[in-house]
C-alpha cells in the first residue's frame, strides 16, 4: 500500500513525498526544488548560476490556459532547466531535463536534446541533485 505524506516549511522544500513499500521516491518537483535551493546557496562559488532558470512547461492546466500558452509559443519537449552561460568545455550553455528515478524522456524531449546538441549546448537528462552538482562542477568548476 502507498503512503503519501506532505512536508511544508519556511525556506524548505514544499512537495509530496511518495513512499512505496517503505522506500521514499522523490518526485520531480522535490528534486527540482532541491536543485534550485542548491543553486541559490552556491551562486557565490559559481556566478554562472545567476543565469540558471526553470522552464514552467509542464503541469496540468485548464484548457483555456493551455490554449493561451500554446499561442504564446509553449512547445512540447522543451527541457526543464537551463544555465545560459558558456561552459568551460566550450559549450554555449546547459539545458537540463529532469526525470525522477524510472522516468523516461518523450519523443519530443529527445528531439529537443538532439537539436540542442547540434547547436553546441550541453543537453542532458539528470535524476538527482547529486547528478546536477556533478554537472555544474564539470561545466563551471
Amino acid at each position: 500500500m502507498e503512503e503519501i505524506g506532505v512536508k511544508i516549511g519556511v525556506n524548505r522544500e514544499i512537495g509530496v513525498n511518495i513512499y512505496l513499500k517503505g522506500q521514499k521516491m522523490e518526485s520531480e518537483h522535490e528534486i527540482q526544488v532541491s536543485i534550485h535551493q542548491w543553486v541559490i546557496r552556491n551562486r557565490d562559488k559559481y556566478p554562472e548560476l545567476w543565469n540558471f532558470y526553470a522552464v514552467p512547461n509542464g503541469g496540468l492546466r485548464n484548457i483555456g490556459v493551455a490554449r493561451k500558452l500554446k499561442l504564446e509559443g509553449v512547445q512540447k519537449g522543451v527541457l526543464d532547466m537551463a544555465v545560459d552561460y558558456p561552459t568551460k568545455t566550450q559549450k554555449n550553455g546547459l539545458k537540463i531535463e529532469l526525470k525522477k528515478k524510472g522516468g523516461v524522456t518523450t519523443k519530443e524531449q529527445k528531439e529537443w536534446i538532439q537539436r540542442l546538441l547540434n547547436a553546441n549546448f550541453e543537453a542532458v537528462v539528470i535524476r538527482s541533485l547529486e547528478e546536477f552538482i556533478k554537472l555544474i562542477e564539470k561545466s563551471y568548476g
